[in-house]
């Protein structure tokens, strides 16, 4: 007679290698004996959720001896699944595989959602041990299960497991869909979001790592992850979450750090605190944090310990077969050796981790290549379901391999952006999944006038903000992505011939992009983070608006200005550059003239690090700097150099890391910097441009929207700068207000500047090019003032919430007008805050600033301005500073000082007058 197969598996397993314990005796036993298999299940959950292995693993056993002798339960399954999954993260991946297999068996009278969940425990220890296509074609199988029975929650496991499979094998673009789609599913549920926050953070770690994303090598999105991790794991209070999240972190501030001793202490107090959270288990997990502590205690030269834990922990990955774990164990043992000059051990560990990442390399090689887009996630909507379809249908075969080479390619992506044109807004992430299918692959064909109209429509579903609260926008938004859509349109347009219109597309472009600033500015000017004062008489900043005629733009700031002045607005993506040029001319009119170029955006970005990395004495190479400005003044100034005028003032507006080019410093094949025949001033938009001079001509109209004040200066601790003081004091009579000593602390010095039309900073300045908030001055000494929470640094936070009415801020001060540059999103930072509060301009420096050419730059700066300042002058501010900083060039050869290190670090942004 044929077995059931339930009654083959109780066969099995009384002979299985994995046994069933002897049941304990004594009380606790004999209790845990009389509970039901429900009861054990139950208390066995309990004991995992405390990280208490041994517990759960005694709680199930006898759970399962109980479904032995009852000869049949429903929770048999469902033990050895928990079974397995306790001994996988226990770290005993042989006998978790084993018992995995028997709940798949156990499961096979049950439905096929049961027996997917077996064969997704099964999948997660082949994917622990390294074996990546079992693990891959078992996640393929059970994830079409999942959604068709909606259930969500196994799906976002699924989806986040397959997202870290391809993470693990290099597929790290496919990686990050499938976990943004793991969050979007699992965001109800706190544990899954965080395990989804987790694994997108590991992703974009290695995204940095290898420096493959837009963001370069850049940790910020992967820190912001790891914090949300963390913060979800201790709402639910699981504590190897937690532990993870705070380990990632470690490893992430010691990548991302200038491992100075402060670093390498908030690394180590990071790692220490998650070893201390997993409380002694030893897991694979609590292993791998080891792992990340003892790289840190490599940085601090503490060789032994290091050593000591590499060894142990290597032990543990080479008996369960944990590859890459070996391989980058290995290697870190290597590198301990060089350090200490021991070669032979040295070339030893590196032959042996060479050979592991061999064998790694041929896994990954037979992993299949991911699906582009999981165009099978669709959840059903009665009305729309049929059209849903069929889209997914058309964009679906649009992927296949075969399709691609033929005519039914671009059949298949017009119907499906035909049928998403007229979905609801609920299906918008849909509507953009077709409409960027069909733009990317008109751009690929080089059909330019359809690859322009696909990339508007995307760009109209970003500027309202398609996929409503789905995690889609927002980690496209960290990376970049949404605003490259504008950047895409813009390119697309210029080879389409279609001049007139590129310009529009790159305006909304940083419309959007100053919307997403000016959520951050709004809600500190709403909070008033440090004092509620604000003045009266302040005009509330708006930098953002669409514009809808940009001739008319145009033309209205070249009649604020009062004089003819070219406009150069640059939109840069991943590989190509477009330049559109507005020169008004005598007829009163504005001609629009367009380059494109292929250029890479990491080659710029390279390029820009090097120079500014030689502007600040950092690097010990010998190129000489003049290089790398005729290199940028051949990508960015010789292209439309021919419709510049000879002389006179230059509007630039740049995009995302344009920001971070010397303008003024770069030079043509003569030699000729471009200060000396073009006064530069910087904007974020001209449409900004716009409204920051609609702004001061209505100060300058009304009295009553300005202060009578005239400058203030505010001196911060022991700057070597002071020596402006007597300078100014002398050029302007003692007109201004000096603020230091006592008066010089956050609180007075963010009411005292909402009353004056200039103000002067004289203090050293901090930057971060990952996180915004906390660039600042540093205006007075850390001390304990009589308000709490007050300190001596001005932040950017500070700033936000402020109503300024002032004509021009000065920032006298080392790295003031850096800040995150982003690729599509633009420099944040002081300067940015400034106007948003309501400067109509800032002056700030590129780089570290030199005491005395600072000085005398101010000297010769404030010597071409009126005594009285703000009135109307033929010499605009901009005029002023590049005269200034051309007056340098005259030292030459007599000192150093005509360097443009010394002098081309300042740049003017705003108003130009």
């Amino acid at each position: 007679m044929r077995k059931h197969p339930l009654v083959f598996w109780l066969i099995v397993l009384n002979c299985a290698a994995v046994s069933v314990p002897t049941l304990m005796a004594g009380p606790i036993g004999e209790k845990r004996q009389e509970a039901d298999p429900g009861s054990l299940l139950r208390q066995g959950e309990a004991a995992m959720a405390k990280v208490d292995f041994s517990g759960a693993l005694e709680a199930f056993d006898l759970g399962i001896s109980s479904c032995q002798r009852n000869k049949s339960s429903p929770l048999l399954g469902t033990l050895l699944c928990s079974k397995a999954e306790a001994l996988r993260r226990r770290g005993d991946l042989t006998n978790a595989l084993a018992v995995a297999h028997l709940a798949e068996i156990a499961r096979s009278v049950e439905t096929p959602q049961r027996r997917a969940e077996a064969r997704c425990v099964e999948a997660a220890v082949l994917l622990e041990q390294g074996e990546y296509t079992g693990a891959a074609a078992l996640y393929q199988n059970c994830l079409p299960i999942f959604l068709n029975a909606h259930d969500w929650g196994m799906a976002s496991l699924v989806l986040g497991s397959i997202g870290c499979l391809y993470e693990a094998t290099g597929r790290l673009d496919a990686s990050v869909r499938y976990q943004e789609l793991s969050l979007k599913l699992g965001s109800q549920d706190p544990e899954r979001a965080a395990r989804a926050h987790l694994n997108l953070g590991n992703t974009y770690e290695a995204m940095a790592d290898a420096g493959s994303s837009e963001l370069g090598h850049n940790y910020a999105p992967a820190k912001s992850q790891f914090a949300l991790c963390k913060s979800l794991a201790s709402q639910i209070r699981d504590t190897v979450l937690q532990a993870k999240a705070i380990a990632s972190s470690a490893d992430v501030t010691l990548k991302s750090s200038q491992l100075t001793p402060a670093d390498l202490e908030a690394a180590r107090s990071q790692a220490e605190s998650a070893l201390r959270l997993t409380d002694g288990v030893d897991t694979l997990d609590a292993a791998r944090i080891q792992g990340t502590l003892a790289l840190i205690l490599t940085e601090t030269g503490e060789y032994e310990n290091s050593k000591s834990i590499l060894a142990r922990i290597l032990a543990r990955f080479q008996q369960y077969g944990l590859k890459e774990e070996e391989w980058k164990t290995l290697h870190a043992l290597g590198e301990i050796c060089r350090r200490q000059g021991n070669i032979q051990k040295y070339a030893r560990f590196e032959a042996q981790a060479a050979e592991v990442h061999r064998l790694l390399n041929r896994i990954v090689d037979a992993v299949p290549a991911p699906d582009p887009t999981p165009l099978w996630l669709v959840i059903e909507d009665t009305g729309w379901s049929n059209t849903v379809n069929s889209v997914l249908a058309d964009l679906r075969m649009a992927r296949v391999p075969e399709s691609k080479k033929a005519a039914s390619h671009k059949a298949c992506l017009a119907e499906a952006s035909s049928l998403a044109q007229d979905l609801p807004p609920k299906w918008a992430w849909l509507q953009r999944l077709a409409f960027d299918s069909q733009a990317v692959s008109a751009e690929s064909e080089t059909n330019w006038p359809l690859a322009a109209v696909s990339w508007e429509r995307v760009a109209a579903l970003v500027d309202r903000g398609a996929g409503g609260d789905s995690s889609w926008d927002v980690e496209s938004e960290l990376r970049g992505l949404d605003a490259d859509v504008f950047t895409h349109w813009a390119f697309c347009l210029a080879k389409a011939g279609e001049s007139d219109r590129v310009l529009l597309a790159a305006e909304e472009g940083r419309a959007w992009k100053l919307d997403r600033q000016l959520e951050f500015g709004a809600a500190f000017a709403s909070n008033a983070p440090r004092t509620s004062t604000a003045s009266s008489g302040a005009i509330q900043p708006t930098l953002s608006h669409r514009p809808s005629d940009i001739s008319q733009t145009i033309a209205d700031i070249e009649q604020r200005l009062d004089r003819p002045v070219p406009l150069v607005e640059y939109a840069l993506g991943a590989s190509n550059l477009t330049i559109a040029l507005a020169v008004p001319n005598d007829a009163g009119t504005v001609t629009v003239r367009v380059v494109t170029e292929l250029i890479s955006r990491q080659a710029i970005i390279a390029l820009l690090v090097r120079h500014k990395s030689l502007m600040n004495g950092e690097s010990d190479s010998i190129e000489d700097p003049a290089q790398a400005e005729r290199q940028l003044y051949d990508w960015l100034i010789e292209p439309v150099e021919c419709y510049l005028p000879d002389h006179g003032p230059v509007g630039i507006i740049p995009d995302s890391v344009l920001w971070g080019v010397p303008f003024t410093a770069i030079q043509d094949t003569n030699g000729q910097y471009f200060c000396q025949r073009h006064a530069v001033f910087l904007a974020p938009s001209m449409t900004a441009l716009q409204l920051l001079l609609e702004r001061a001509d209505a100060r300058r109209l009304n009295p009553l929207l300005t202060s009578s004040n005239e400058l203030v200066m505010v001196v911060g601790p022991h700057t070597e700068l002071a020596d402006q003081i007597p300078v100014l004091s002398n050029r302007l009579s003692g007109r201004f207000t000096c603020l230091d000593g006592p008066e010089a602390d956050v609180v007075h010095i963010v009411q005292a500047i909402q009353n004056y039309r200039w103000i002067h900073f004289l203090s050293h300045g901090t930057y971060d090019s990952e996180d915004p908030m906390l660039c600042g001055l540093h205006i007075a000494p850390d001390r304990d003032l009589a308000a709490p929470g007050i300190d001596g640094f001005l932040g950017v936070d500070d700033i936000a919430g402020c109503h300024l009415t002032a004509d021009s801020v000065v920032l006298c001060a080392c790295d003031s007008a850096n800040g995150r540059i982003q690729p599509g999103e633009g420099l944040v930072g002081l300067p940015s805050a400034f106007l948003v509060a309501g400067a109509s301009s800032v002056v700030a420096s590129q780089w570290r600033a030199n005491t005395v050419a600072a000085t005398r730059l101010m000297r010769e700066y404030y010597a071409r301005l009126p005594a009285t300042l703000g009135t109307h002058r033929n010499l605009w501010n901009a005029e002023a500073l590049a005269a200034a900083q051309s007056s340098f060039l005259a030292d030459r050869p007599a000192s150093n000082y005509h360097d443009p290190r010394y002098w081309a670090s300042f740049v003017l942004i705003g108003d130009p007058r």
